[in-house]
């Protein structure tokens, strides 16, 4: 039988190390809530919707084929909150405090958010998937895969230097469509 003190002990330790983990979050979670007080609320808007978005695209990604995400993806209008009043910085900025925050977000969920935020603001774009093979992969790794957007001509989400050493398999153009419903395409 354990001794009544030396589990008094052992619960009074834990309990130290959740208050000192409690402390912590909270200090963390002021300094998040004083960096929120200053940012206007029109992008306090669009970051919700982005990290909304971002979560759901890595679920869409768990569950749905990628061929029905593609089609959805490239039938997004452009959005009147959104058009002309997001420059393609702010997307990335937004998208990269996202990934951040969002488990498993990896550079496909990322590029394929990008890719509906920046049609939605209508801004051409275009989503790339690369693959690298041998020595331009990492040790241990044969084949490699990324995703990246491009935007203005600049690699927008996915780093350009990290893009530079992948062959492109896959560009998806990102066409944004004018009006609130966008024009059903034929199906190939």
């Amino acid at each position: 039988m354990i001794p009544v003190d030396c589990t008094i002990q052992a619960v009074t330790s834990r309990n130290k190390v959740a208050v000192d983990l409690f402390r912590r979050i909270v200090q963390v979670s002021r300094g998040k809530l004083r960096t929120l007080r200053r940012v206007p609320a029109r992008m306090f808007a669009v970051a919700a919707v982005t990290f909304a978005l971002t979560v759901t695209v890595r679920l869409a990604l768990w569950l749905i084929p990628f061929r029905v995400i593609r089609r959805f993806v490239e039938a997004t209008p452009a959005v009147s909150f959104l058009q002309g009043k997001l420059t393609p910085g702010q997307i990335a900025w937004l998208l990269h405090v996202a990934g951040r925050n969002v488990f498993r977000a990896t550079c496909l969920t990322q590029a394929l958010t990008a890719q509906l935020l920046l049609n939605g603001a209508g801004l051409e774009n275009q989503l790339h998937i690369g693959v690298a093979v041998g020595a331009g992969a990492k040790l241990c790794k044969a084949f490699e895969s990324h995703a990246w957007v491009e935007c203005e001509g600049r690699v927008l989400v996915g780093g350009a230097e990290q893009s530079a050493r992948f062959s492109k398999i896959l560009t998806l153009e990102g066409r944004p469509r004018s009006g609130a419903v966008a024009a059903e395409q034929p199906r190939k």
